[in-house]
């Protein structure tokens, strides 16, 4: 396949500067950003080989200062922006995905037919209590709903053994999660693994 023959989605990119080596490459590099684009409401094409994702952090810099912050807002747009690279990735044409700024990540991984796992999710610490970890969940969920799968599972440290495990139980249970079953010795003795399950 030539570099013409791949296209390159530059989501957020503002004036491109981003994507103009792939663009001078001759890469089919796609502009996807306002005023034409809204990536809130954008549909990819087929066949997307990578995607560069740099989504607004004003409401997430330091350089904002104590002026009023709309958090639920700007991971409106990561969310958006992760959906794209979800959708993108469930054809199995993407090769590469990169993002600008991010505050958090999350990895789905396929472990049936019917059933997603929520593999691996973090959050800046900074971020926590913001509602970027439930924006990435929701992006999964939907992300997962759109794929065709019908379970999302997750597996954590039993509650009760690590303050910090804890605090991630919470969340999972805030997010829907349902508790499915503990494996005492999946990990080790020490690590009794915790399983939920929620229905999408």
């Amino acid at each position: 396949m030539e570099n013409k023959d791949k296209i390159i989605l530059d989501l957020c990119g503002g004036t491109g500067s981003w994507s103009r080596p792939y663009k001078e490459a001759g890469y089919d590099v796609r502009l996807i950003t306002l005023p034409e684009y809204d990536v809130r409401t954008y549909q990819p094409p087929e066949n997307v080989y990578g995607i560069l994702a740099a989504p607004p952090c004003t409401e997430f810099s330091i350089a904002k200062g104590s002026r009023p912050r709309d958090f639920a807002g700007g991971m409106e747009i990561v969310e958006a922006c992760l959906r794209i690279i979800w959708r993108c990735r469930m054809t199995g044409s993407l090769k590469f995905w990169a993002m600008e700024n991010p505050v958090g990540f999350l990895c789905l991984r396929e472990t049936g037919r019917d059933t997603v796992e929520l593999y691996v999710m973090g959050v800046l610490k900074a971020r926590h209590r913001t509602g970027a970890g439930r924006a990435l969940v929701e992006a999964a969920k939907q992300a997962a709903r759109e794929a065709g799968y019908a379970f999302m599972q997750v597996k954590t440290v039993q509650m009760g053994k690590y303050a910090e495990y804890d605090a991630t139980n919470r969340f999972y249970l805030a997010m829907g999660f349902r508790e499915f079953e503990v494996f005492p010795q999946l990990w080790d003795e020490w690590n009794p693994c915790q399983v939920y399950v929620m229905g999408l």
